[in-house]
């Protein structure tokens, strides 16, 4: 009878601790996508901004305007970085989360047949850091590199750069 009530309560605790999960699960779906939308609105002003001041540059003869439009995209790209470093930190943590789920839904499923299942997931338990906002880490320039998009901030941001440096130089002289 003990281990009966004991078995109910591990169960009832196991049941709220995977609510938590589902509602940390929730809310880092909606800053994941709070921050997708947040990047492309940064790209498509960086992008904007450049040809805006590129154009205005070369319409003006000035290469001042032409060497602004190459530091706006620096800055763009700095913004754009430290966003993307949110969305992968965010994207790692649903995904623990999932993770999390998946053992649950493979515990239920295989019941007796797997033995381990409760205790994988009790593990997976152990290691999950709820709350996604206490767990950010800050931002560094290294992040810059790695940072997803990958083709954006190694290809398309250095390109623009140095499009905007060729036209400071073509317009000085």
């Amino acid at each position: 009878m003990e281990n009966e009530l004991e078995g109910d309560a591990q169960s009832d605790s196991l049941e709220a601790v995977l609510k938590l999960i589902d509602l940390d699960y929730e809310r880092t779906s909606a800053f994941i996508e709070s921050i997708v939308g947040t990047g492309t609105t940064i790209r498509g002003w960086g992008v904007t901004l450049w040809l805006g001041l590129l154009g205005f540059a070369v319409d003006r003869h000035r290469w001042q305007l032409a060497a602004l439009a190459g530091a706006v995209t620096v800055a763009i790209a700095l913004a754009d970085a430290y966003h993307a470093s949110l969305y992968r930190q965010a994207l790692d943590h649903a995904r623990m989360a999932e993770n999390i789920t998946s053992r649950y839904f493979a515990m239920l499923h295989h019941g007796d047949d797997d033995p381990d299942a409760e205790r994988d997931l009790r593990v997976q338990l152990a290691g999950y850091r709820y709350g996604l906002y206490t767990n950010l880490w800050r931002f560094r320039l290294r992040d810059v590199w790695n940072a997803p998009p990958v083709a954006f901030f190694r290809v398309i941001y250095p390109l623009l750069v140095a499009g905007a440096a060729a036209a400071a130089i073509y317009i000085k002289y």
